[in-house]
């Protein structure tokens, strides 16, 4: 399987999937130790502190537009 989402660095995909999700192939956008930007750091700071968990790929990507 194929996914454009960043769907397996979300804890639900796990949560759901668990082993039989290991082996999906997907395009990865980010990562949630990957290093940003001043301004992405802004952004995941601020997402983190609003909703607890790390931000995804659209995001970032809506913030930065």
């Amino acid at each position: 399987m194929l996914i454009s989402y960043d769907a397996p660095a979300r804890p639900e995909y796990w949560k759901n999937l668990g082993e039989k999700g290991t082996y999906a192939t997907f395009i990865v956008y980010y990562h949630p130790t990957m290093k940003l930007t001043p301004r992405g750091e802004a952004f995941r700071t601020r997402y983190l502190e609003q909703f607890k968990e790390q931000p995804v790929y659209g995001g970032l990507n809506a913030y930065a537009r």
